[in-house]
């Protein structure tokens, strides 16, 4: 699979929920990311888009095949998930908003 079919894979699912930004704008033709300038030029403004593109860029690798590149890209993504998911558990348990190491969480805090 190449990364560009890995990443218009992943955009159906994404724009089922932001059917305005796909994945595939995020991407040059081969699939490979957009330089900075190249978004600010393009007028892209889905910032969760390019992350998420970002993500499963670095973790392609284009000698595994199809079963492997899925599983690489859905481990990368789940792990952005479970991320957001402490956030989310973060921002609405009332934690001060002080400074953490980031490998560990916040006193009072426990991920998920």
């Amino acid at each position: 699979m190449t990364l560009i079919d890995l990443i218009r894979r992943a955009s159906a699912g994404y724009e089922e929920g932001v059917p305005e930004s796909p994945l595939t704008w995020q991407v040059r033709p081969d699939g490979t990311p957009l330089a900075p300038a190249e978004y600010e030029a393009g007028g892209c403004e889905d910032a969760l888009a390019r992350f998420l593109v970002a993500e499963i860029a670095e973790t392609y690798d284009p000698d595994a095949g199809d079963e492997a590149q899925l599983a690489g890209a859905a481990g990368v993504i789940s792990n952005a998930r479970r991320n957001l998911d402490n956030i989310l558990h973060a921002l609405g348990s009332g934690l001060p908003t002080t400074a953490v190491d980031p490998g560990r969480p916040a006193a009072g805090f426990t991920p998920r």
